[in-house]
């Protein structure tokens, strides 16, 4: 495998998950992250080209979606550690905090 080969969402393991040939939009899928590619970036097979020009949309499961201008950029980015939750759980009821 050389350093030169090119990211694919088909090398990354993405599975095509529709393409609208009105709107030009390609989507792909992967354990339950989504990959969009819009319009002009999009070819009629469903491929996908490699600049995007910030049309690549890249939505995980619990993060914010984020947005990239090449669809390499937005792979990578997909393969990078999940974020964990930040949630804080208070053992004090509400009825005590209430009390002077």
């Amino acid at each position: 495998m050389g350093d030169n080969q090119e990211i694919t969402p088909q090398s990354e393991g993405w599975a095509p998950a529709g393409h609208d040939m009105m709107d030009g939009i390609t989507r792909w899928e992967r354990d339950g992250d989504l990959l969009v590619v819009g319009m002009g970036d999009a070819l009629s097979s469903g491929e996908v080209t490699g600049h995007a020009a910030g049309r690549v949309r890249l939505y995980r499961y619990s993060e914010p979606a984020r947005h990239f201008d090449r669809i390499e950029d937005a792979l990578r980015a997909a393969n990078e550690p999940r974020r964990a939750f930040k949630v804080q759980f208070s053992l004090i009821p509400a009825a005590v905090k209430r009390k002077s």
